[in-house]
């Protein structure tokens, strides 16, 4: 009987590990392991946290992929560039995007832009008057 007590407590315990998201030190110490940080864990795991721009799905990508897989988790249109456009649409002009799916508040944006949205798309939204933003996309 205590035997299947314990086996109980271990595949809980395993599950609840496996549930947890992955944090920026995770994704940090894989991108370190596969080479591809230049100014180390502490500095990359500092700029993960204090990023507004960082996405759970891109920290998720990070921390979850092999040095094979890491190429897919760089997006084409810059973090920066879609904070600003982002930005623009929701606090500047008091609108929101949609997308297949329906309205999008502005995390769903930022999620929208660095996966889908051409990095010219993107500049073109970020400096249009509110009224021409349609124009764009």
């Amino acid at each position: 009987m205590p035997s299947r007590i314990l086996l109980a407590l271990i595949v809980s315990s395993l599950a609840f590990g496996c549930a947890s998201e992955p944090t920026c030190a995770d994704a940090c110490e894989n991108l370190e392991s596969c080479g591809k940080l230049q100014d180390g864990v502490s500095a990359c795991r500092k700029a993960c946290e204090e990023d507004p721009t960082v996405l759970e799905e891109d920290v998720r990508c990070f921390a979850d992929s092999t040095c094979a897989e890491m190429r897919a988790c760089f997006h084409s249109t810059s973090p920066a560039v879609c904070w600003e456009m982002c930005g623009h649409v929701y606090d500047h002009c008091g609108l929101s995007l949609r997308s297949r799916d329906g309205e999008l508040d502005k995390e769903g944006c930022l999620a929208l832009c660095r996966t889908e949205m051409p990095e010219n798309e993107a500049q073109c939204v970020r400096r249009s008057a509110c009224n021409r933003i349609s124009e764009c996309l």
